[in-house]
């Protein structure tokens, strides 16, 4: 009889899930893989251009890692700088860098938010979000120039033909 009441309850709540309303449901937009490519290779260029050696990461809304690239040359500890970039200004939704801005930066915010995160907010320029219609789908993080340089090669992947 137990047998029979638990197969019950788990059909009621199979049932259940299935009657949900879809309209209840969230749509979210990210980065795909061929547009984080797509940011990278223009990134890329940038950088050659510039002469930077660079490591580039592209995240998705939530910070997670899309695609990556690290250049001939680039320095190993810019793998984790170029992602906690991305990863900031993923989670802010504005570049990255001092907060609440680089022209009036507060160190104590700054290195708190930093100390905060485990160091996943970096307060450094070189991390720049990617919009859709007003909305965080992801975000490119740069490193291995000076934090101009960065900021600039990661805003030049913004500008990355859509695939």
């Amino acid at each position: 009889m137990t047998q029979i009441l638990r197969v019950a309850a788990y059909a009621g709540f199979v049932l259940a899930l299935s009657i949900v309303p879809v309209h209840a449901l969230q749509t979210i937009q990210r980065v795909s893989l061929e547009e984080a490519q797509s940011l990278l290779q223009t990134s890329i260029a940038k950088a050659q251009e510039m002469g930077v050696r660079a490591c580039i990461a592209v995240v998705d809304e939530q910070g997670n890692l899309v695609a990556f690239s690290r250049m001939d040359g680039a320095r190993f500890m810019s793998i984790d700088i170029a992602l906690h970039k991305a990863i900031s200004s993923a989670n802010f939704g504005v570049p990255s860098g001092p907060r609440p801005s680089a022209e009036n930066p507060n160190v104590v915010l700054s290195l708190g938010i930093a100390a905060t995160t485990g160091g996943k907010f970096l307060p450094v320029e070189g991390g720049v979000p990617v919009l859709i219609d007003g909305k965080v789908v992801g975000a490119v993080g740069v490193s291995g120039g000076t934090p101009a340089q960065d900021k600039q090669i990661a805003e030049a992947g913004l500008k990355a033909p859509k695939p």
